[in-house]
């Protein structure tokens, strides 16, 4: 982090959270491929339940995706706000 920044300046997060955020999203996306031609080779499947298991796993893989880089925007967030309620003058001292 920047000195006297933050994850957070305003309404805008820190670009290396974004950054990390990013890089995380594609990481659980990144496996998927895989997973898909597992299935797609798999001679027990019928056609439209190879279609149907790859549509599933699309949609439990972004949305797994989707939760990892909300998670770690807003544990940045988070942090940002203490470290913000932390610097603040105590009152009554």
């Amino acid at each position: 982090m920047k000195c006297g920044g933050g994850p957070i300046r305003g309404n805008q997060i820190d670009p290396q959270v974004l950054g990390r955020a990013r890089v995380a999203y594609k990481e659980v996306l990144r496996g998927m491929a895989v997973q898909i031609e597992a299935i797609m080779r798999d001679p027990s499947l019928t056609h439209d339940q190879k279609l149907a298991a790859v549509a599933t796993l699309g949609a439990a893989k972004l949305a797994e995706a989707k939760a990892v880089r909300a998670r770690i925007i807003a544990e940045a967030k988070a942090i940002a706000k203490v470290r913000r309620r932390m610097s603040r003058p105590k009152k009554g001292l």
